[in-house]
């Protein structure tokens, strides 16, 4: 059986409680997000995650596979919906060596001295596991997940606030 991850946790806790919440659903515009174009978004989750792992490449836009979810709620579907928005982007090693975990520790350190606070998640899996949060909301999470068989796999997600896009065609 594989362990759930505390974000796992609270999108499924979170989506229950809105499914249980029919009709209660607040309008696009009164969710809180910052303005932000997209370019400038997309560097700032890229720099962040490079930050943390040098071998995450930073791109002018968008080469990996980025995860965007609606920080709405359509309260006809209960489904989220936006804009606005919040991005993921995720990368991570199977069995990472002890020279790629201090690089990860550095990178950590690296974004305490921009600015970020560094921290145990609220619900860490592993003791290993940290996020770091800057005062925007952005933030950057290392997970650590033991696997069958004795092996570590190690995450590592780079995520937005809830964003708008003023004066851009919000989809992409």
């Amino acid at each position: 059986m594989t362990r759930k991850s505390p974000r796992t946790l609270l999108i499924i806790v979170v989506g229950a409680l809105v499914g249980s919440l029919t009709g209660c659903t607040s309008q696009a515009d009164e969710v809180p997000a910052l303005d932000i174009s997209r370019s400038e978004l997309w560097r700032t989750v890229n720099v962040n995650l490079h930050d943390v792992d040098p071998a995450w490449v930073v791109t002018e836009w968008p080469v990996a596979l980025v995860h965007r979810s609606g920080c709405d709620t359509n309260s006809k579907t209960m489904m989220p919906k936006g804009p606005p928005w919040r991005y993921q982007l995720v990368t991570g090693r199977d069995n990472p060596s002890p020279d790629y975990l201090n690089r990860i520790n550095g990178g950590l350190d690296s974004l305490a001295h921009r600015g970020f606070t560094v921290a145990p998640p609220p619900r860490p899996d592993d003791p290993r596991d940290r996020t770091a949060t800057d005062s925007r909301g952005f933030h950057v999470d290392v997970e650590f997940t033991e696997k069958p068989g004795g092996q570590t796999r190690v995450a590592i997600w780079s995520w937005s606030p809830c964003v708008r896009h003023p004066n851009e065609v919000d989809d992409w």
